[in-house]
């Protein structure tokens, strides 16, 4: 997870690298990168995907998601256990954040 302090994330904000994206559950703002961000930090896009990635390694290892770990961009779904919300909450928060929007970009996809 990237953590920047007050002044980093406000000098990101002003130049257009982050945007509010709303609050959690326990009512934390949460944080977008732009969609534009490759371009506008490259070396952010890279640690980002690079995090990203090993978020999605994590839940497939500890059997919330499944894939073949083999392909260079691996198909991603969510298991049963990822539908129980009893091992759902045994996530830290992020992670629990995150395993929300997979399972929301399947049912967008499904859609």
């Amino acid at each position: 997870m990237l953590n920047f302090g007050d002044e980093h994330l406000e000098q990101l904000i002003l130049d257009g690298i982050v945007e509010f994206a709303g609050l959690d559950k326990n009512g934390e703002m949460l944080y977008a990168f732009s969609p534009d961000l490759e371009s506008k930090a490259p070396g952010i896009f890279k640690i980002v995907q690079e995090t990203h990635m090993q978020d999605i390694y994590y839940l497939w290892e500890h059997g919330y998601l499944a894939m073949d770990a083999t392909q260079a961009n691996p198909l991603v779904t969510p298991t049963a256990k990822a539908l129980m919300p009893e091992e759902v909450d045994k996530l830290p928060d992020y992670m629990q954040l995150l395993l929300e929007q997979i399972k929301d970009a399947m049912r967008i996809e499904d859609e």
